[in-house]
């Protein structure tokens, strides 16, 4: 496990230094949930006056969908570095080195996490002065970032197992984008559950997951059974995905 350690520190050192020499990268992944905030907060702002909206204000409603879909959109290309990797040789050259195999996809996750609590620690800044405001102080902000960061670990996995078995960009990106949007815009991260269609199963997504417990442990009376269910879920949803990811990575290893 201390090797594991050691070498998914070290991979994902690699990894940032490269996120952090793309200063545009790097700027336009901070500033995309800021921007869809602010769009949004104006555009559906009357929302708000709804019977039965269940917070004071649109941008109050809103921050915890944001930092939910910023965190899918931004660890869902997580894949296309596997793929880089993969067509540089630097792959190849990493299963013939002594780097444990786990640890190459560890490697690629932590710092889609990291990022994600950048980004959302960002978005919850600029969300003060558009009046938001968090009753359920830093518990409940350290919920959401947990919950937040779960979410991209499981997004980020799914899209390395696709990049390790399409192995194209073209795939890559298209599979991506057929799934995220669906995830976002059919979850309660823009709209309450009670002013959606029925049919809709927002209980099965797990982005409705992250921000349900994130709008619930930021409230001035939280339901904590509720959190935890949600937390529980996303845990176990992100397990199955980082196990399918190094599954995935096994099966590569055996193709070469």
């Amino acid at each position: 496990m201390k090797a594991v350690a050691e070498h998914s520190l070290l991979l994902s050192t690699r990894q940032l230094r490269v996120f952090t020499s793309r200063s545009w990268y790097l700027v336009a992944t901070l500033a995309q949930p800021l921007i869809w905030m602010v769009f949004l907060s104006g555009l559906l702002s009357g929302v708000a006056r709804l019977p039965g909206f269940p917070a004071a204000s649109y941008p109050q409603f809103l921050t915890p969908g944001m930092a939910a879909v910023g965190a899918m959109f931004g660890s869902a290309w997580a894949g296309l570095t596997m793929l880089m990797d993969l067509e540089r040789g630097v792959l190849d050259r990493l299963l013939m080195s002594p780097v444990r195999r786990v640890a190459i996809i560890t490697g690629n996750l932590i710092p889609q996490a990291l990022i994600a609590v950048v980004q959302t620690l960002v978005l919850l800044a600029a969300a003060l002065l558009l009046g938001v405001r968090y009753p359920g102080g830093p518990v409940g902000l350290t919920v959401m970032t947990a919950a937040v960061v779960l979410l991209a670990l499981t997004v980020a996995a799914l899209s390395n197992t696709l990049a390790l078995r399409v192995r194209s960009r073209e795939v890559q990106i298209t599979v991506i984008q057929l799934l995220i949007f669906p995830f976002a815009f059919l979850s309660t991260a823009f709209m309450p559950e009670g002013l959606m269609a029925s049919w809709l199963p927002t209980a099965l997504n797990p982005v409705s997951w992250v921000v349900d417990a994130s709008r619930t442990a930021l409230s001035a009376q939280p339901d904590w059974p509720a959190v935890w269910l949600r937390l529980g879920l996303l845990t176990a949803v992100c397990t199955v995905s980082v196990l399918t990811a190094v599954n995935a990575f096994r099966s590569y290893q055996r193709s070469v």
